[in-house]
């Protein structure tokens, strides 16, 4: 039997709540978060060959510990079925979102613990959506890598879109400079949604 690739991507707003301790870089003057500029976003990617399956994870916090990464691939895997080992998660390092455990910070530090308790339900929502919606999908094979390069195609998150359907996430060929970029977003895809939007 030929495997066949599936992919869907769905995502969930993590915005914290105003107020909550925010320490992301050293010349700051404010120690709580005063104001959001673009909302803060998880991303899943859930693929499967039609023998096994898988979710990457993308979230925008600067640092993800060990015991909340942990709750988060539980989840998923939990709702989703998806066995835990095959749950990744990464974050995206943006020194603009929430402190997620203790710091240097004496304010704010009170909204993590419930903050944090929420992440891993909205999150294991995004991949149950994710996974059904899984459509056939087509990834690139013919990309030949030019001279230095490790030849490795890389994927990321457009940050900045209008709206929160324009953020998708792209394959652009960085390993031999093509203009081929391809969106990821596969028609008719939907967000998963919680929180303010």
């Amino acid at each position: 039997m030929a495997l066949r690739l599936q992919a869907a991507v769905a995502r969930t707003v993590i915005t914290p709540p105003l107020s909550i301790a925010h320490a992301g870089w050293g010349a700051q003057t404010h120690q709580r978060a005063e104001g959001v500029d673009l909302d803060l976003l998880a991303t899943v990617l859930v693929v499967a060959d039609g023998e096994s399956e898988a979710a990457l994870v993308d979230v925008e916090f600067c640092t993800v510990g060990r015991e909340l990464s942990d709750r988060i691939r539980n989840a998923v895997s939990d709702l989703t079925g998806i066995p835990v080992v095959h749950v990744r998660l990464s974050y995206t390092h943006t020194h603009s979102g929430p402190m997620l455990g203790s710091s240097w910070m004496s304010e704010g530090e009170e909204l993590i613990p419930a903050y944090a308790a929420s992440l891993p339900g909205r999150i294991a929502g995004a991949a149950w959506e994710a996974r059904r919606q899984l459509r056939p999908a087509r990834a690139p094979t013919n990309c030949r890598p030019r001279s230095g390069s490790p030849g490795v195609p890389g994927c990321g998150p457009r940050r900045r879109g209008s709206t929160l359907a324009a953020r998708k996430w792209w394959l652009n060929c960085t390993a031999c400079g093509s203009d081929r970029s391809r969106w990821w977003a596969l028609p008719g895809s939907h967000s998963a949604r919680s929180g303010p939007a």
